[in-house]
């Protein structure tokens, strides 16, 4: 028995990887969301902030593709904005030339939503200060010796002109630091703004 456990094993293992190739080469359907990107847009231009970033997409395909398509990161629906479709619309199904990595391996069932009304905004890029939004605990015997440093003190804001000039100010994620006693230099990202590009997207803290 002990001499027949390896072809066992083996035997085992081949029947395994026959069924999971049988059953990944046949047709799958899955829906998934994909990351929107507008493109062709002129510099002083950008899509309404109302727009979708992202498109959900009902796939047929062997189970094969769907796993490459799983860790693919780089998975982007393109909508280019033409002088024709700017306060008009465009058809997602019309653009799967454009997206020829997605209709090449799969077929297309369905996209949500179907249609999209191109509208346009003028950008405003601008700087707006950063306000750290800390929580502090020092041991005992110690405390804040000065006011917090930010590094940048302010940051680059691109946006619609509507956005940005509701925005006032550009905070950090909320960070809680216990057991403080010496001097303290760290990185922390800021929060992000729906529609609204940060440049950087991290500042130093220091006191």
């Amino acid at each position: 028995m002990k001499q027949n456990l390896p072809s066992i094993l083996i035997s085992l293992l081949l029947a395994m990887g026959a069924w999971i190739f049988i059953t990944l080469s046949g047709d799958f359907y899955i829906t998934s969301k994909i990351p929107v990107v507008y493109s062709n847009l002129p510099p002083n231009l950008i899509v309404d902030h109302s727009l979708p970033r992202e498109i959900e997409v009902k796939l047929k395909g062997q189970g094969w593709k769907f796993i490459s398509f799983h860790f693919n990161s780089d998975k982007k629906f393109t909508i280019p904005v033409s002088k024709d479709s700017i306060n008009s619309g465009v058809y997602l199904a019309n653009l799967l030339d454009e997206n020829s990595w997605l209709s090449s391996d799969f077929g297309i069932i369905d996209i949500q939503p179907p249609y999209l009304s191109i509208k346009t905004e003028k950008v405003e890029i601008t700087q707006r200060n950063v306000v750290p939004e800390l929580a502090l605990q020092f041991e005992q015997g110690f405390g804040l010796a000065d006011k917090i440093k930010v590094l940048p003190a302010s940051v680059r804001v691109r946006g619609s002109a509507k956005i940005v000039s509701e925005i006032r100010q550009i905070k950090t994620v909320k960070t809680t630091l216990n057991g403080l006693k010496e001097k303290m230099v760290f990185e922390v990202n800021l929060e992000g703004i729906k529609g609204v590009e940060i440049y950087p997207q991290k500042v130093t803290l220091e006191n």
